[in-house]
């Protein structure tokens, strides 16, 4: 018997994972992206947006993807060998990240359009 997590894979009114308690709710059954790797590019999506497309800090960066820094470290690994984001990491173990261009074209297909939910389109 398969224990139910409370995990759905919900929508919201933009078409985007529905979250529930500050953490994306996506299925594990039907393959999809890891949550860590949709939670984290929403998040850089929402910088994009917010910030201009100037990068975010690690810290803030897990804080609002709810990840642990052990977690986001690996999983910006991961989007960085796909050419999605660019992080950079300073000595004393701070960074920061943001969606590269590619990255930006591939969240607007997942997730929707970051223009229009800007509304600048």
């Amino acid at each position: 018997m398969k224990a139910d997590h409370g995990e759905r894979n919900e929508r919201n009114e933009r078409g985007e994972p529905a979250e529930a308690d500050g953490r994306i709710a996506v299925s594990h059954d039907d393959g999809g992206l890891d949550p860590a790797i949709v939670a984290v590019l929403l998040r850089l999506r929402d910088a994009a947006v917010e910030a201009r497309g100037a990068p975010w800090s690690l810290a803030k960066l897990g804080k609002r993807a709810h990840v642990p820094m052990s977690t986001l470290r690996r999983t910006l690994t991961q989007l960085d060998a796909a050419g999605l984001t660019a992080t950079v990491l300073r000595d004393d173990g701070t960074g920061r990240a943001m969606l590269t261009a590619q990255g930006l074209e591939v969240c607007d297909a997942l997730f929707g359009d970051a223009a229009a939910a800007r509304g600048d389109a």
